[in-house]
């Protein structure tokens, strides 16, 4: 998140019965007349840093990390409705829009969310570049302020009644401490993923360079012993070829990936080096 920055901000009060919600628009790429930064971040500061206002959101880290990069801080009470979810039923999906569908019942968290999907495959189209580029590249900054707006809108009410939900039901009353725990421990992560980590990079190019030099010695070998076949040792069908196809195994795996291929990992390679020179040469 080190170069991300907000192009809106979504938030809302809640009366116990009624969620009133607000999208602020401030560096939306769209051309679009909107709010002026500084008084909405200034507003917007008012209310995360005061200390008697509780706070309240799905994945309250991101939250966190985003108003870091504008020099705002969530201060006093915060709760965080997906560690909620999670206490609430930990075998069903944390998503947002997947629990507001689930705990509320709520068939709107599936419309916003292909709305919005779609208007960024289109642009990501428009843009010849994959979806998942894009949103990383953009996010939402080139999404029109309604589109947008009506989204994040939803998003938030989505979380304030989640949280009374969760209330209603009483998960902080019944795991008050495995719940404070976890909000410990994601301020705790929140802090250390904002300060980072020094890294010997001077250690880690001489690494690559050492380790890279050594598959190259090793290849040779490696081809001699799968019988002059000067495969790819980095790719899991050339690895399969050879273990399945060359070495005839295919009837002895056991495991088998994801995607239901033989898997050809560490493991399965180990129990066969003993027997086949070459795996333990793939191995190393």
């Amino acid at each position: 998140f080190k170069h991300s920055r907000i192009c809106g901000i979504s938030m809302a009060a809640w009366d116990g019965e009624v969620a009133q919600c607000y999208y602020f628009p401030i560096r939306h790429q769209t051309g679009e007349r909107q709010l002026p930064v500084g008084p909405v971040l200034s507003g917007v500061r008012s209310i995360l840093e005061n200390e008697r206002i509780t706070k309240i959101a799905h994945n309250i880290k991101f939250d966190e990390h985003m108003l870091a990069r504008e020099g705002i801080a969530i201060l006093g009470p915060r709760r965080d409705s997906m560690v909620e979810a999670q206490l609430y039923d930990e075998n069903s999906p944390l998503s947002l829009k997947e629990r507001a569908l689930i705990d509320l019942k709520d068939e709107r968290a599936k419309v916003f969310e292909s709305l919005l999907d779609d208007v960024v495959e289109k642009q990501a189209k428009a843009a010849k570049m994959g979806k998942e580029a894009y949103r990383k590249q953009f996010g939402y900054a080139r999404i029109p302020v309604m589109t947008c707006g009506v989204y994040a809108c939803y998003d938030v009410e989505f979380t304030l009644r989640l949280g009374k939900f969760y209330d209603d039901v009483g998960v902080r009353r019944f795991f008050a401490a495995p719940y404070e725990i976890e909000m410990e421990l994601s301020k705790a992560i929140f802090e250390m993923e904002e300060t980072g980590m020094p890294v010997d990079t001077n250690y880690f190019e001489w690494l690559a360079e050492a380790t890279g030099a050594e598959k190259e010695r090793l290849k040779p070998l490696l081809f001699a012993q799968a019988g002059q076949w000067e495969f790819n040792p980095d790719s899991d069908d050339d690895v399969r070829q050879l273990v399945c196809g060359r070495l005839g195994l295919e009837n002895r795996l056991w495991k088998h990936t994801d995607g239901g291929a033989w898997a050809v990992d560490k493991e399965v390679l180990e129990s066969f080096a003993d027997e086949f020179p070459v795996l333990e040469t793939l191995r190393e």
